[in-house]
């Protein structure tokens, strides 16, 4: 829907009904998430992996993960505190999970 614009020539002009603003929105926050999901990790500058089935999972437990990543560096700058409650979202083989149980 096309409305005239109340404050004379600025903007476009254009008014969306609400579907449409939820559908703008929605292709806006997909994108972004591509575009995030190809980047690199900010402090080691690995690319990020791409989704992986179960036959992926001996790459999550490889050796050198440890010297990597730093997952007790990483679990200490978090600051969990003992006794709380965390969720391990796509936890895959549980690499960090084990962790946590033990903190």
């Amino acid at each position: 829907m096309v409305a005239p614009n109340q404050e004379g020539n600025k903007g476009c002009g254009i008014v969306y009904p609400g579907s449409m603003r939820k559908a703008v929105c929605g292709l806006l926050l997909l994108l972004h998430s591509l575009v995030w999901a190809q980047g690199v990790h900010p402090i080691s500058g690995r690319k990020y992996a791409n989704v992986m089935g179960a036959n992926g999972a001996g790459w999550l437990v490889r050796p050198e993960r440890e010297t990597e990543e730093q997952p007790d560096a990483a679990l200490d700058a978090i600051g969990i505190a003992k006794g709380a409650t965390v969720a391990d979202v796509g936890a895959g083989a549980g690499y960090i999970t084990s962790d946590l149980l033990i903190s």
